[in-house]
């Protein structure tokens, strides 16, 4: 029986305009996490916040002025881009900025996290005699 012979390869079509918004995403998410290994721990902060919310907002207006026009299914059908899923997506990158801006504010302290002086301690327990006291063990029974 001869061996079937493979089938030609089908290169899949991709509306870049269609995705781009989350390819912006992504990339920033990758320079994030290089300027989070390489920056300094002083200007850390302020660089990941501005990188993030400048991300967000570039993909939202890329979603808003150009995407729009490019509604598709992509990527070799694994991608809808039509109404519902701009409209999702626009929702989402509006509550991220959002998210990013209230994660980030340092009215109160440098970080999110409360410092150890303000962690409610539990109440101590009443202390017990020293030494503990041991009950005897019973008599040995002789057999």
């Amino acid at each position: 029986m001869p061996a079937a012979m493979p089938a030609a390869f089908q290169q899949v079509s991709i509306d870049y305009a269609a995705v781009m918004p989350m390819f912006l995403v992504v990339a920033g998410a990758l320079v994030g996490v290089l300027v989070e290994a390489f920056a300094p721990r002083a200007r850390r902060h302020v660089l990941q916040v501005g990188l993030t919310c400048g991300t967000l907002v570039v993909a939202l207006v890329v979603l808003v002025l150009w995407s729009r026009g490019h509604q598709s299914v992509t990527l070799g059908g694994s991608v809808a881009i039509d109404g519902v899923a701009l409209f999702l997506q626009g929702t989402l990158l509006l509550l991220a900025v959002i998210g990013v801006l209230v994660m980030a504010e340092r009215f109160g302290g440098s970080a999110p996290t409360p410092s150890p002086r303000w962690v409610p301690r539990p109440r101590a327990r009443p202390r017990r005699p020293w030494p503990p006291v041991r009950a005897t063990p019973p008599p040995r029974s002789s057999r």
